[in-house]
């Protein structure tokens, strides 16, 4: 069986892990992450420079680490076909985050609160998600929260006026 990992933030891996499951984790087939891997896992033929690269980079990682299970592919052994570069995984980060930010969205947009309101219903949030409810995590939520009100708030002006 072959996986691979991806690092990320406590607040996310603690989502993913709520929303997919425990480590490692096969990707339903025709989904995101399932398409994302056939797209981009490749042979790992690196360069020393790359590995010393990787080496580097890893040792000075405080993120968690999520696991998928390298699906089949036709054409593709999973044996062979089972590693992700560092651009590549640093994508597949960002497709969780968008999904992630999807959820949050959908779920959080409805209220209408004040900001102690507000506060009460990110950590409620948090907690219906499977997210630790650590001021650590709050603060990272509240912030990605409130960077997709301004952006909802962007767009509808633009709409507005054009």
């Amino acid at each position: 069986m072959s996986t691979v990992s991806v690092r990320m933030p406590q607040y996310l891996w603690q989502w993913t892990r709520n929303r997919y499951g425990n480590c490692p984790v096969m990707p339903a087939k025709g989904s995101p992450i399932s398409s994302f891997l056939r797209s981009f896992l490749r042979h790992r033929n690196l360069r020393p420079e790359e590995e010393a690269f990787l080496q580097a980079r890893n040792d000075g990682e405080i993120a968690q680490s999520y696991t998928f299970i390298v699906p089949s592919f036709p054409g593709r052994d999973p044996d062979y076909y089972n590693y992700l570069s560092p651009i590549a995984e640093s994508q597949l980060r960002d497709l969780l985050r968008d999904l992630f930010d999807a959820e949050l969205f959908a779920d959080l947009s409805r209220f209408s609160t004040s900001r102690k309101q507000g506060v009460n219903i990110i950590y409620s949030w948090l907690d219906t998600h499977g997210i630790e409810p650590t001021e650590q995590n709050y603060m990272a939520v509240a912030k990605r929260y409130q960077l997709l009100r301004r952006r909802e708030k962007d767009n509808q002006r633009k709409k507005k006026f054009h």
